[in-house]
């Protein structure tokens, strides 16, 4: 959990690093990705009119599975840029542990890919495109896949 004592802020500005485990911020892993490293942070909260901000960076890294072609990668994420604000602190300690999951869930891509031009697996045998080419041969794909469309006739 990241605490931060809203206590404290009556003095100045809160800094706190540290390093926290996927398991404490309750990050799930799924077939894609899988969070194992631990999620290093650098906050800084400070109160401000009407509430507390909370801003720093957070980064760490997550063994992927290429959604083209399967292989597995480290992807580092990695987010400059953490800002939250909360309203009336009347709390002795600020949980911030769901939001810093947030921050992290959102960071992480959809479809992960090992490289941005990932070439994937052959429709047809499966190998992997990006360290050998197969000699399949693959249906021609139609030039004009929305010419039906013109034919069409409405009622009016």
């Amino acid at each position: 959990m990241i605490i931060i004592p809203v206590a404290q802020l009556e003095h100045g500005a809160y800094e706190i690093s540290d390093t926290v485990s996927p398991g404490e911020l309750r990050l799930e892993n799924d077939d894609l990705s899988c969070f194992e490293a631990p999620i290093s942070y650098q906050l800084k909260a400070e109160l401000v009119s009407g509430g507390v901000l909370l801003t720093g960076m957070i980064t760490t890294t997550v063994h992927c599975c290429c959604a083209r072609c399967t292989t597995k990668f480290d992807l580092v994420l990695t987010d400059g840029e953490i800002c939250h604000f909360y309203e009336e602190c009347s709390v002795a300690q600020l949980d911030v542990s769901d939001d810093i999951r947030e921050d992290m869930q959102i960071m992480l891509p959809m479809n992960p890919l090992c490289v941005d031009d990932c070439r994937g697996l052959c429709q047809q045998c499966g190998i992997n495109l990006n360290q050998a080419s197969c000699d399949c041969h693959l249906p021609p794909v139609e030039d004009d896949i929305w010419g039906d469309l013109d034919n069409l006739i409405f009622d009016d």
